[in-house]
């Protein structure tokens, strides 16, 4: 009977302990099954806020390929400068003036007697009115150097540049990635 009471006693606590047990472990259960579908909500929303921060670099990117990148280029720099310049040109000079002519001359005379000198004063205001043309052919040889000092500005639409093939393989590439999401 000792026994029997003994074994009763033993079946008691170990029902009691199991009851315990079950009990614990079915809470541990929902406690797990809570903390996965916490989980996964957190992982469905960082999806969601991924797919939606692709779809804006994505659009950004395409942006990117309509704008411009706009700089200056400063070029401070001695340029040398060697030319051979070639001139081939006819001028016709138009010449509109007056002569005087104040002046003795002398005038010989051969006279049987011999020769003698006659003096004769010249006083003779002569008008020219004519055109001359003038001829110029010939090379002017350059050799100088300029400073440069100039600030340039350069606009390159990015459309227009190597730039914009990347560009769009990466739009492509984050809207097949947005996809995947």
């Amino acid at each position: 009977m000792q026994r029997d009471a003994r074994l009763g006693e033993l079946r008691r606590r170990y029902w009691r302990w199991r009851r315990w047990t079950s009990r614990v472990l079915a809470a541990l259960i929902v406690v797990s099954l809570l903390l996965h579908v916490l989980e996964l909500a957190v992982i469905i929303r960082t999806r969601a806020l991924a797919r939606d921060q692709l779809a804006a670099l994505a659009q950004s990117v395409e942006q990117v390929k309509g704008q411009t990148a706009t700089f200056h280029l400063a070029l401070k720099q001695n340029v040398p400068v060697h030319a051979a310049v070639p001139i081939n040109q006819q001028l016709t000079i138009p010449i509109t003036t007056s002569v005087k002519i104040n002046q003795q001359v002398n005038v010989p005379i051969d006279t049987p007697l011999g020769t003698y000198s006659l003096p004769v004063p010249l006083n003779v205001d002569i008008p020219v009115n004519t055109s001359v043309p003038v001829n110029i052919n010939q090379t002017v040889n350059l050799s100088t150097t300029v400073d440069l000092n100039l600030d340039v500005p350069v606009v390159l639409p990015i459309s227009q540049t190597s730039l914009a093939d990347n560009l769009e393989q990466l739009h492509q590439y984050l809207i097949r990635l947005e996809g995947q999401m």
